[in-house]
C-alpha cells in the first residue's frame, strides 16, 4: 500500500523518504533545507543542497545549518548551483539525473557514510514551459530510485511562483508533502513498473490526474499497469480520466492494464473496453 501523508515540519524523514515541500518565497527554501539537512548529518549522512544563484549565495541560505562551515570543509555538505546538477546540454534528463544520484548515494556510502540527503530547490525549472513536463518525468522516476537506494529527498517549489496546475501534479507524485492552501486528496507512485493511486480522486482534481497520467505516459515502456486497490473513492469524472489515458496509450501501440478496480469504477471503464483484471 502507498502511504500519503502531509508533513508540518521537515524532520523525522528517514532513506527512502521523497519529500515535496512548497516554500513561502519570503521566507526563503534554504531554512526548510537546513532543518532537513540537520537530520541527515546527524544519521551520519552526507548532504547535498542544490538550489539557485551561485554556490556562495547557497551557502549563505544555509546559515542556520549547525556546523555549517565545518561540514562543507569535511566534505560531508556540499553545496551546488541548479544548472551543475540538473541542467545537460539539452535540458533535464529524468533518468540521467537519477543515475547521477544513485552513482552519488553509492559514492557516499564508500566514503562511510550511511546514505546521501539532497535538498533540491526546482521552482526555476518548473515555472519554465520548456522545462515543467521534464521535472514530472523525473519527479515520477526518481521516486522509485529514492525507494530503492540509501537516498533521502526534499523537493522544493516556492508556492506563490508555482502555478497550481503544476504544483500540485508534481505534489502527488510524493508519499509525503507540505503543500499549504492547495490540498491534496490522492497520491501517485510508480513501484515495479506499476502505477498506483491511492486516495481520493473526484471530478476536482481530474485535471492534475491528467497531468500525472500524462506524466506516467512519458516515462512508461511496455505494458503499463495501474492498481486502483488503493482508492477510498474514485468518481465518473475521475475514471474518465483514466479512461483518457487508457486509450490515448493503447492508441500508441501500448497496452494498458487496470488491477484492484472497484464496483463503480469497474462498470465505467468496462463501458469502455478497458482491459480490467
Amino acid at each position: 500500500m502507498v502511504a500519503m501523508s502531509e508533513l508540518a515540519r521537515p524532520r523525522g524523514l528517514q532513506q527512502g523518504d521523497h519529500v515535496c515541500w512548497a516554500y513561502d518565497q519570503e521566507r526563503g527554501f534554504g531554512a526548510v533545507a537546513a532543518q532537513f539537512l540537520a537530520e541527515g548529518v546527524a544519521l551520519g549522512e552526507q548532504v547535498l543542497f542544490v538550489g539557485e544563484g551561485d554556490t556562495a549565495q547557497l551557502v549563505r541560505e544555509l546559515a542556520s545549518l549547525p556546523g555549517r562551515d565545518e561540514l562543507l570543509a569535511s566534505g560531508q555538505l556540499a553545496v551546488q548551483p541548479m544548472s551543475q546538477v540538473y541542467l545537460g546540454d539539452g535540458g533535464l534528463d529524468p533518468v540521467a539525473q537519477t543515475e547521477v544520484f544513485i552513482a552519488a548515494a553509492a559514492a557516499a556510502v564508500a566514503e562511510g557514510y550511511t546514505g546521501l540527503r539532497v535538498a533540491g530547490e526546482l521552482t526555476g525549472l518548473v515555472r519554465d514551459a520548456a522545462h515543467w513536463e521534464d521535472v514530472r518525468a523525473y519527479e515520477i522516476v526518481v521516486d522509485s530510485v529514492i525507494a530503492a537506494h540509501r537516498l533521502t529527498g526534499m523537493c522544493g517549489y516556492a508556492a506563490e511562483t508555482v502555478p497550481g496546475d503544476r504544483l500540485r501534479p508534481l505534489a502527488a507524485l510524493h508519499g509525503i508533502r507540505h503543500v499549504a492552501g492547495h490540498p491534496l486528496t490522492f497520491v501517485a507512485r510508480v513501484r515495479d513498473d506499476v502505477l498506483v493511486l491511492a486516495g481520493e480522486v473526484d471530478t476536482g482534481c481530474a485535471d492534475d490526474l491528467d497531468k500525472v497520467l500524462d506524466g506516467v505516459g512519458q516515462v512508461a515502456d511496455g505494458l503499463v499497469t495501474v492498481d486502483l486497490a488503493g482508492l477510498d473513492f474514485l468518481d465518473v469524472g475521475a475514471t474518465r480520466s483514466l479512461v483518457r489515458f487508457a486509450t490515448g496509450l493503447r492508441a500508441s501501440g501500448r497496452p494498458v492494464r487496470f488491477v484492484g478496480v472497484g464496483r463503480g469504477p469497474r462498470r465505467v471503464l468496462e463501458l469502455f473496453d478497458v482491459e480490467l483484471a
